[in-house]
């Protein structure tokens, strides 16, 4: 037997005349069955509160006994093409397949309900799921309080909610029939992190992800949660979450993490929270970070409501450590949550550095401190600096900063200070021909969007030193002159051919990035030629002028690539 459009309204409405019928003269009791082949109805649709619904076919297997009392009854079904949507369809499903039993006593309030949802789509704003691929089991027990209000209380008990190749969860808890508020307390099980990680994070995130490249996790979570929500005073989300075997790890060298173990308190929410600090625990095997392996540790953490804090602790890195210290997160639930930290950095090699992020071969060492680290509202600031005892000199880093840090494109920089560093050690290390002396200067406003700069001011120009020649090869004086934009070999002079080398009095430059235009300027100007090198009193003599001061910064890296081949 089928029923076509409002079919369903249409027998629930004879079965409610006949009962309103016969009550008044006596007990009566009306039985509907519906035979073990299915009452079928067909294209079935409505809409409750705004928000539409319709159901393709519908199959019910099973009978209601209705009462003047009453009612109760065993159904089984089976559902498909079964959709529900609001209205600026932010919040759907669609296609969906599905089958289930459901029992009742209306005099007692209470029930059961079972379902199996096997294929179809999901949409809640931005999160996504097909759920042919995440099918899901939900069963539970009901109870209905007594009483007319529209908050009444359906309660479940003994619920169960497991999704496919993810996890399981069960508890109990409450809803208000006007959808006014909801509690639940209960256990989640997620042996299947690295498919859950995908479904809630990483396509749901898109370019909004953490920028750790394509990354993955694993391990097994778990969590004690009491939770709740409610229309006047928001959410609240307290209990234990525990995490074993855990990995992070992307396609790259940005970040990776092994045996990590979590175990952390939960203290999260817009309702009012236990004001009690608990105590946690992070503990991972190893870590590396942009190829730079971080030995093993365990962090103590403290949460209270809405922050973590991290105690002080010294990590093993580079031949030496970094102490982080002061760490807290606050305002977690806010959307615009704030970080606050130092980190005190000792004795880094850097030749560890340089081997392990590829960067030209280094030595000398790191130490320091940043005593304030700030992020918030995308925004990153700092106090304090980092100094590099590097190329017989000294290195300062300062004013680490950052932008745009939710953004696809977050953009970091900082200052940088050098004072007497060894030009001989410079140029070995670029491979940029030899030149010998002492040399000062400074680096501001250097910025970089996805590891490249796109903004710098930069100058450097010798000091005498005693004892220290002030020399340049015949290979870096050309090398000098391409990127100043002068011929590619300006010793063409018969007589300078015959040396190797060349003394110069001063040497130095001043040059600025502005997204790919680079200008390049000499430390000194004479007759309206600009010096990139002023030669010696003393003959064999060479100078180095810019000929062409602004270029764009691709072409002026071409340039340099070029002439240290």
């Amino acid at each position: 037997m089928a029923f076509g459009r409002c079919g369903l309204e249409r027998a629930l409405i004879l079965a409610i005349l006949v009962v309103a019928s016969t009550v008044s003269v006596a007990p009566a009791q009306i039985r509907l069955e519906f035979p073990e082949s299915g009452m079928k109805f067909a294209d079935l649709a409505g809409e409750v509160g705004g928000v539409s619904w319709a159901i393709r076919e519908l199959s019910l297997v099973g009978s209601i006994d209705v009462t003047g009392a009453g009612g109760e009854g065993s159904l089984r079904f089976e559902a498909s093409g079964v959709s529900v949507h609001d209205a600026d369809f932010k919040r759907a499903v669609d296609s969906v397949r599905l089958e289930g039993s459901i029992d009742f006593d209306s005099s007692t309030g209470k029930g059961a309900v079972k379902i199996l949802v096997f294929e179809g789509e999901f949409l809640w704003d931005r999160f996504y799921a097909d759920l042919a691929l995440f099918p899901f089991a939900l069963s539970g027990d009901l109870a209905l309080d007594p009483g007319a209000s529209p908050a009444r209380l359906l309660r479940f008990s003994a619920s169960e909610i497991a999704i496919a190749g993810i996890g399981q969860a069960r508890g109990h808890g409450a809803v208000a029939l006007d959808g006014s508020s909801v509690v639940w307390a209960g256990d989640v099980d997620v042996p299947g992190l690295d498919r859950l990680y995908g479904l809630a994070v990483s396509e749901p995130l898109g370019e909004r992800r953490p920028r750790v490249g394509q990354t993955s996790v694993d391990g097994r979570a778990s969590a004690s949660i009491d939770a709740s929500w409610s229309e006047s005073d928001g959410y609240r989300l307290v209990g234990e979450a525990r995490l074993r075997d855990g990995a992070v790890f992307g396609d790259g060298p940005g970040f990776q993490i092994g045996g990590l173990s979590v175990d952390l308190p939960l203290r999260l929410g817009t309702a009012a929270l236990p004001k009690d600090r608990r105590a946690g625990s992070i503990r991972f095997d190893g870590c590396s970070v942009q190829g730079v392996d971080i030995a093993g540790t365990a962090l103590k953490v403290g949460v209270g409501p809405n922050t973590l804090r991290i105690e002080p602790v010294v990590l093993s890195l580079l031949g030496g450590t970094a102490t982080v210290k002061q760490f807290e997160a606050t305002e977690l639930v806010s959307g615009h949550p704030q970080i606050r930290m130092g980190i005190d950095v000792s004795s880094w090699d850097l030749a560890r550095l340089a081997r392990s992020t590829g960067l030209p071969p280094l030595a000398g060492t790191i130490s320091g401190s940043i005593p304030q680290i700030e992020i918030g509202n995308g925004v990153m600031r700092s106090v304090g600096e980092i100094v590099a005892e590097v190329f017989g000199g000294v290195v300062r880093a300062r004013n680490l900063r950052g932008a745009d840090l939710r953004s696809s494109v977050p953009s970091f920089g900082f200052d940088l200070d050098f004072d007497k560093i060894s030009l001989a050690d410079l140029t070995r290390v670029l491979s940029f021909g030899h030149i010998s002396g002492v040399a000062s200067g400074d680096v501001r406003n250097l910025e970089f969007v996805s590891w490249g700069p796109v903004a710098f001011d930069a100058q450097l120009q010798s000091t005498p030193a005693d004892g220290v020649r002030q020399i340049l090869s015949v290979e870096a004086v050309r090398q000098l002159s391409v990127v100043g934009g002068g011929p590619s070999d300006p010793l063409s002079r018969q007589v300078l051919k015959l040396f190797d080398e060349y003394g110069y009095k001063k040497l130095g430059f001043r040059c600025s990035l502005r997204k790919d235009v680079f200008e390049l300027d000499g430390f000194e100007v004479r007759d309206d030629r600009h010096y990139l090198v002023v030669g010696s009193t003393l003959p064999p003599r060479v100078d180095v002028v810019t000929h062409n001061r602004t270029i764009s910064f691709s072409e002026m890296v071409s340039y340099l690539t070029w002439a240290t081949q």
